[in-house]
């Protein structure tokens, strides 16, 4: 399984940078025996604009951009489905449109991780 190192920095889209609702707290892309392709944004949990990284909605998908699940470790989402509604269609155009800097983080991601453990 390729994990997240302690030396990797979050790769972080503030509001001020997107237009989104909510800030994007970290990209993640990597591979699990169990699982598979495990690619996800950790949002936040609120619509602040301060930083908060505590208890981020995980919004996991798939290459296409099809959003898998949305978790929440302990509880049940803060978010409202328009807000959820806004932050997949983000992702969906940043996947089509391979300049935006949602689609270079999981490029970017997805290169770490094929560092340390190759797909093939």
């Amino acid at each position: 399984m390729t994990k997240k190192t302690e030396k990797q920095k979050h790769l972080r889209l503030m509001k001020y940078e997107t237009g989104l609702p909510v800030n994007i707290v970290n990209v993640q892309y990597y591979v699990t025996a169990e699982f598979g392709l495990m690619q996800y944004i950790e949002v936040q949990c609120n619509t602040n604009d301060e930083l908060n990284e505590e208890q981020p909605e995980w919004i996991f998908f798939s290459e296409e951009a099809e959003v898998l699940s949305v978790d929440i470790f302990g509880g049940t989402s803060d978010l409202p489905d328009d807000v959820l509604n806004v932050m997949k269609e983000y992702v969906k155009k940043s996947y089509k449109d391979k300049n935006s800097l949602l689609y270079k983080y999981f490029e970017q991601r997805r290169r770490e991780g094929e560092k340390v453990q190759p797909l093939n």
